[in-house]
């Protein structure tokens, strides 16, 4: 029992999951939230709903992902391979089908729109899964545009969406196109040997690089309008280390060939996106003040 749980927890990647989790409290307190209503947030049923559902939704993406992908991970990640297989396929089926289920009862109980838009969301992940996660480029897109959406979930709730917004997404968006394209070009063995039509496999290591630079420079620009924000001003030192971090990455990568190299770099731009979701509990620096003043107050009791 103990193995298998193991294994469930590896096939949802909980830890992906705590950051996705974490990122969308993070935007929805301290770019959504304003002064008190902070606080009223933690009230707020149908955020925690919100967040618990799209939870449930990406750990069913994540399962359907494995039984699409499975053979390929014996060849890229061998020692995962052996914790997910603590699980039988039946089973992995029933978890993925009862938790969609799940988030889409749930969702009826905040409103139509939310049930028609996680159904697309759901809809959209299997596609991916059957059918564009195969199509050059046009996958790594919309990998990228899947990991944006939990993101757009709270946004759409708050009905927030202004130009800060735009560039915040076009950010991210970048920077998981960018960590999608050296995942590529690390599972290339993978690919290779079960012919996945990827764009490193197609095109080549070296035009893949390319790319990667193009986004990278797209990335920076966007980097540097967030920098000139003046709600984003706290976050300036973010903003000019991933600039930098950007502009190394590049460079490091027409210098490398190797798969280390690669992992190493796809956790680097994993680490910067974490960085990222944990910085923008930095944009209320009122908020922790009043918490520490608050703290001090009852320990003085």
């Amino acid at each position: 029992m103990g193995y298998q749980l193991f294994g469930l927890l590896s096939l949802v990647r909980v830890y992906n999951l705590f950051w996705v989790i974490l990122a969308q409290y993070f935007v929805a307190f301290f770019i959504f939230g304003v002064g008190d209503a902070k606080l009223l947030l933690l009230q707020n049923f149908e955020l925690h709903l919100i967040v618990f559902i799209t939870s449930c939704i990406i750990a069913a993406g994540y399962i359907l992902n494995h039984l699409y992908d499975s053979q390929k991970d014996l060849i890229n990640r061998p020692y995962k391979s052996i914790i997910d297989a603590q699980i039988s396929r039946g089973q992995k089926w029933s978890f993925l089908v009862g938790i969609n289920v799940l988030a889409l009862m749930i969702s009826l109980f905040i409103s139509l729109k939310s049930f028609l838009f996680f159904n697309f969301y759901i809809f959209s992940i299997w596609m991916y899964s059957h059918r564009i996660k195969r199509i050059p480029l046009l996958g790594n897109f919309f990998a990228a545009t899947l990991s944006v959406i939990p993101i757009l979930a709270v946004s759409i709730y708050f009905n927030r969406f202004d130009l800060l917004n735009a560039y915040q997404a076009l950010f991210l968006f970048l920077l998981l196109l960018i960590k999608e394209l050296i995942k590529d070009l690390e599972n290339l063995k993978g690919d290779l040997a079960l012919s996945y039509a990827t764009y490193v496999v197609e095109n080549g290591e070296h035009s893949t690089k390319k790319i990667i630079a193009l986004l990278a420079v797209g990335c920076i620009i966007s980097a540097a309008l967030l920098f000139e924000q003046e709600q984003m001003q706290i976050l300036k030192p973010y903003f000019l280390y991933t600039i930098i971090f950007l502009g190394a990455l590049t460079v490091t990568l027409f210098l490398v060939n190797n798969n280390r190299a690669y992992l190493f770099l796809y956790n680097f731009v994993k680490l910067n996106i974490v960085m990222g979701i944990a910085s923008l509990a930095f944009l209320d620096q009122q908020f922790w003040l009043e918490i520490g003043i608050s703290v001090r107050q009852f320990l003085q009791l």
